[in-house]
């Protein structure tokens, strides 16, 4: 039997990475777990609402004479290069013009107006000798009313030449146009080529007949207005459509009657007035008309034959019949509107 020791005989071969205890030493206690708290959350500041920008000043747009009408070319014409919109007077009221080949030049001419592309301008050229370079398929009847009424208040509505590069919204393949009958509006018009030009006005309100109504209306969405004085306005033009309708069709009366157009061109539809309704005559308070119904429409009741049988007609008491004449009252007249 072996004899136990009691002394510890220490490791041969500690293992890897566990010093030996020096003698004398005692071990160190193991560290007590440390416990373990939870971050507080940081608190970002909110960041401040930026501050909305304030509204651009409207501009202030160029106001020229059209007595110093070479400041007024020069003005209007810088003006459409710049794809801006001008204002100038015409023969029937002032108009809003653009350059037509410019189609953010027209967008802007509908915006000033809060108008939609399904409403696009006509243009309005300096002479009726270029009438050719825009349009196509002039015909016969349409060259008649040129000749005849321009320089004047007739829009013709043609076919538009197909390489033309106009946008003036949704036109289906057409152009109107117009020789205004006014020298001012025409020599801009040879300054700058044809422009888009529409009333001077916001849709839906009335079209102006001088610059301080255009600007009170459109203000500064316009670059320049030319002040020509007070225009013949408020008529405008009267549309002639030879595009959907080769013999002609009115659109619009206006400035130009209908009747006479037709002296010209006989065959020429249009809208037809409305006949004026015929006076009635008023029935007499009580009585019963010659349909037998009363004025509330109600029919007048007959007597029985009993009540005839009962109550005979006493000659001596029978009241004297009582006349009533009817008078027809004044025709009405209707009232005037612009268009």
């Amino acid at each position: 039997m072996t004899e136990s020791s009691d002394e510890t005989r220490p490791l041969e071969n500690p293992p890897a990475g566990v010093a030996e205890p020096e003698p004398g030493t005692e071990p160190e206690p193991a560290p007590e777990p440390e416990s373990r708290t939870e971050p507080e959350p940081i608190t970002e500041p909110e960041p401040e609402p930026e501050p909305e920008p304030e509204p651009e000043p409207e501009r202030e747009p160029v106001v020229v004479s059209a007595e110093d009408l070479p400041a007024a070319v020069e003005s209007v014409r810088t003006a459409i290069r710049a794809g801006e919109s001008v204002v100038f007077p015409t023969d029937t009221v002032y108009g809003i013009a653009a350059d037509p080949f410019s189609p953010q030049a027209v967008q802007g001419l509908l915006d000033a107006k809060h108008r939609g592309r399904d409403m696009p301008p006509p243009v309005l050229i300096g002479d009726a000798e270029v009438l050719e370079a825009y349009t196509r398929d002039v015909p016969a009847a349409a060259r008649l009313l040129a000749n005849r009424y321009w320089p004047g208040p007739l829009t013709l509505i043609l076919t538009a030449q197909s390489s033309l590069g106009m946008d003036l919204g949704e036109t289906q393949g057409s152009i109107g146009v117009r020789v205004p009958d006014h020298d001012v509006a025409r020599t801009l018009l040879r300054a700058t080529g044809p422009l888009a030009v529409s009333s001077a006005n916001i849709s839906g309100e009335p079209a102006a007949t001088d610059a301080t109504e255009a600007r009170r209306q459109l203000g500064g969405s316009v670059a320049v207005y030319v002040d020509g004085g007070p225009t013949p306005g408020p008529t405008p033009s009267t549309i002639v459509d030879f595009a959907a309708n080769l013999a002609g069709r009115v659109l619009r009366v206006g400035a130009i009657p209908l009747d006479e157009l037709r002296k010209l061109l006989p065959g020429l539809e249009g809208p037809e007035p409305e006949p004026e309704p015929e006076p009635e005559t008023p029935v007499a308070e009580g009585s019963a008309g010659a349909d037998g119904t009363t004025p509330e429409g109600e029919t007048a009741a007959e007597p029985s034959a009993a009540a005839t049988e009962a109550a005979p007609l006493d000659p001596s008491t029978a009241p004297e019949p009582t006349t009533h004449t009817a008078t027809a009252p004044d025709a009405a007249h209707p009232e005037e509107t612009s268009h």
